[in-house]
């Protein structure tokens, strides 16, 4: 994983459709920059950017109905606190230095060359779109693989058509579920952990993605999530914040952040708190790290292998 790649088709709108006013159009951004962010955050990369065949590509989804409004609009997104001043200002420098020319185009989406697309396959990463439909026909950016044809010549000089499939991303349900990056999430925390969650407000991306609440909501009803799900959640947001797994006699997801060790209680949506000598200190929730010592149980250990 690293760099993403963008599908160029998704902002040609003599092929893809465009957003039908500015208000869509400032959906789409939003929704395009909380993707990108999703997979850095689950990649655990600190820097990734997104590269293209033309230059500023991307900003043609607002520059349909405001010429060079494209800033401006990433700007009201930070004022309307739908990203941070960090985010925006990352994205900037991104999307700014999104060119790379000499790509070879060999790669067809429907009979169109398709840039980002057909390298995100010859590099076996992923390509990232804007969420438009294709006009006059069934498929939509929407879906999270995507079939491409790779155009070659062989030895005799014959065309030869090889079917191959890409990753593509157009939303953060595509990282986090449909392609599950933040599994091989290689994240390191360089900093000395002095917070257990030091990523905890990214770990919004997570429980969104996955049960489409945010976690205020996911906790008023988690009794009712299955287990399998909370383990998801935890082992997601376990990843994100620099932990790492360790095996245990009696099987519970365990990891191990500094000198503590955390293991999920599916029951309640927790990570139990255990200390550098194994003395349980309580529990805190999936995305706040203040310790419940109300829930400390002295008889508690943690049964590392």
């Amino acid at each position: 994983m690293g760099d993403l790649y963008f599908n160029e088709l998704s902002v040609d709108f003599t092929f893809s459709v465009a957003p039908k006013d500015e208000t869509e159009a400032k959906k789409l951004l939003l929704q395009f920059i909380q993707t990108f962010f999703a997979y850095k955050v689950c990649t655990g990369l600190d820097d990734v950017y997104i590269l293209s065949i033309v230059p500023m590509t991307i900003n043609r989804i607002t520059n349909a109905f405001n010429p060079g409004k494209f800033y401006s609009l990433i700007d009201d997104l930070e004022l309307e606190d739908k990203i941070t001043e960090e985010q925006k200002r990352f994205f900037k420098a991104t999307i700014s230095e999104a060119f790379k020319s000499d790509w070879n185009p060999e790669y067809l989406y429907s009979n169109q060359i398709a840039y980002g697309l057909g390298q995100a396959c010859l590099k076996n990463s992923f390509s990232i779109s804007f969420s438009t439909d294709i006009a006059n026909t069934t498929h939509t950016w929407n879906q999270y693989l995507t079939p491409i044809e790779e155009h070659r010549l062989n030895e005799n000089g014959d065309l030869v058509i090889i079917k191959k499939v890409t990753k593509n991303l157009t939303s953060k349900n595509h990282v986090v579920v449909n392609h599950e990056i933040w599994k091989d999430c290689s994240f390191i925390n360089n900093k000395p952990i002095i917070l257990l969650l030091p990523n905890k407000n990214q770990s919004f991306y997570i429980v969104q993605s996955i049960t489409g609440k945010n976690w205020i909501d996911y906790y008023a009803s988690q009794q009712q999530v299955n287990i399998t799900i909370k383990r998801i959640i935890g082992r997601a947001v376990a990843r994100i914040n620099g932990w790492i797994e360790c095996a245990t006699t009696d099987h519970r997801l365990t990891f191990k952040a500094g000198n503590h060790y955390l293991a999920i209680d599916t029951e309640n949506s927790t990570f139990e708190v255990y200390n550098g000598t194994n003395n349980h200190k309580g529990e805190i929730k999936f995305y706040d790290e203040t310790i419940n010592t109300a829930k400390a149980d002295p008889m508690r250990r943690v049964t590392l292998r």
